[in-house]
């Protein structure tokens, strides 16, 4: 009778134990999603905000022409990061604003994710420049330019010049300064000096 009882004893003590361990093994359900909820209706509620004098302010999501354009505004003006990214998903382009104006590096991509360019060194512009027609020109602001190759090599480097309203990445920004220009194996095939004598046209146009 006492070999019988302490049998039972022993098995009953197995059973718990290992529904201890069962039970350990379960994960724990999740938890409501309204925790997930409240978290994205918090930033979503901080989104495309204005001041109280009716100025942009914060962080800023536009879609224009199907791109995303993202931005955050002091005073209804563009300071800090900037991010675009196309129709199509990619990250096309990003870099900062301060008191509305281009500043540090920006960085431009292909749609396959190679960098295309970096723009830096933005400054105001003094220099006076000359069309076709010999007439004078002061562009408000100029930047250093690097194209690359897709394998990552330079493709060619120089000062552009833009006027207010425009984008130095646009077909209306002008070369200036000494240009070089490299093949995709990195050496140097020409250079060219676009001075305040010489006779300006958008880089767009054959030099």
């Amino acid at each position: 009778m006492k070999t019988k009882t302490i049998l039972l004893l022993l098995l009953c003590l197995s059973f718990s134990t290992c529904t201890f361990f069962q039970k350990k093994s379960v994960p724990t359900p999740p938890q409501s999603s309204n925790v997930t909820t409240k978290t994205q209706d918090k930033y979503t509620e901080n989104i495309n905000k204005y001041d109280n004098n009716g100025q942009k302010d914060g962080f800023w999501s536009d879609t224009i022409d199907g791109d995303i354009r993202q931005c955050y505004y002091k005073n209804g003006v563009k300071s800090g990061l900037f991010k675009w990214y196309s129709k199509y998903g990619y990250l096309s382009s990003f870099g900062e604003y301060e008191n509305g104006q281009m500043c540090g590096t920006w960085y431009d991509f292909y749609h396959t994710g190679h960098l295309a360019f970096i723009l830096k060194n933005f400054e105001p512009n003094t220099d006076t420049i000359y069309n076709d027609l010999n007439e004078s020109f002061v562009p408000d602001h100029k930047c250093y330019a690097i194209s690359f190759h897709l394998n990552g090599n330079i493709k060619d480097e120089g000062t552009l010049l833009w006027y207010e309203g425009d984008e130095p990445e646009s077909d209306m920004s002008i070369e200036y300064g000494e240009w070089k220009y490299y093949d995709e194996d990195g050496n140097l095939i020409k250079t060219k000096i676009f001075d305040k004598t010489s006779l300006v046209k958008p880089k767009n146009e054959e030099q």
